[in-house]
């Protein structure tokens, strides 16, 4: 994984959070009802669609599953990320979590499987 495109992905998500923070102080979000939760998470996601496909289309490059070593198309690469990014915090440490969780337990089996066949040779 690249440190400019983990970096990046921060950057763009700060600016999206920051646009949404910066509309949702309008007196309408200051309603108590569950459809002004999910009007924040709807423009959220305009933001993050918006930003996210620019970037594939102006550098012609993948997003954030493209730094973490993951090959697919570079719109969907883009829809993802952007999914990604309107989630919030919580959803980039949670996946960034079971990435890392995912690596450590494939390098596991594969000491596992290392080692078995040292014992075969035996």
């Amino acid at each position: 994984m690249k440190l400019v495109g983990i970096l990046l992905f921060v950057a763009m998500a700060v600016v999206v959070e920051t646009l949404v923070r910066i509309i949702t102080t309008l007196p309408y979000f200051k309603k108590e009802a569950d459809l002004i939760s999910y009007l924040k998470f709807i423009i959220a996601l305009g933001f993050a669609e918006a930003v996210s496909i620019s970037f594939v289309y102006l550098t012609k490059d993948g997003m954030i599953l493209t730094y973490f070593g993951i090959t697919t198309f570079p719109y969907l690469d883009a829809v993802l990320s952007g999914l990604m990014i309107s989630g919030g915090s919580n959803l980039i440490h949670g996946l960034f979590q079971t990435i890392v969780a995912f690596k450590e337990k494939i390098q596991a089996q594969a000491e596992a499987a290392k080692a078995t066949a040292e014992m075969l040779k035996k």
